[in-house]
């Protein structure tokens, strides 16, 4: 999976403070586009914007099936890079149907 695409992609939307794009399980594909996003405040966005943008600026099977939002910043070591397995395992510790 080529994340920093995705993450361009959702990124060039100006909705978003902060993105990332992971793979997280999946039963059919083995792994899926999951992006999570915290947005600037007060913007208004759906899901369906997001993936409709992103299919129009990258190959359909890029496009994440699934989005989390949050209002707190992504977890990040101490040079700012955003730690992607910190998010993807806070996902599989609450997550009871992913298979991590």
């Amino acid at each position: 999976m080529y994340s920093i695409e995705v993450e361009r992609a959702i990124a060039a939307l100006d909705a978003f403070a902060e993105v990332a794009v992971i793979g997280i399980p999946d039963d059919l594909w083995g792994e899926r586009v999951h992006a999570v996003v915290v947005p600037v405040t007060g913007a208004a966005f759906s899901e369906q914007e997001i993936t409709g943008h992103c299919q129009s600026m990258i190959d359909g099977y890029k496009v994440p099936s699934s989005v989390d939002v949050r209002t707190d910043p992504l977890p990040k070591s101490g040079a700012g890079k955003i730690l992607k397995q910190d998010i993807r395992r806070e996902m599989c510790n609450a997550a009871t149907d992913l298979a991590c």
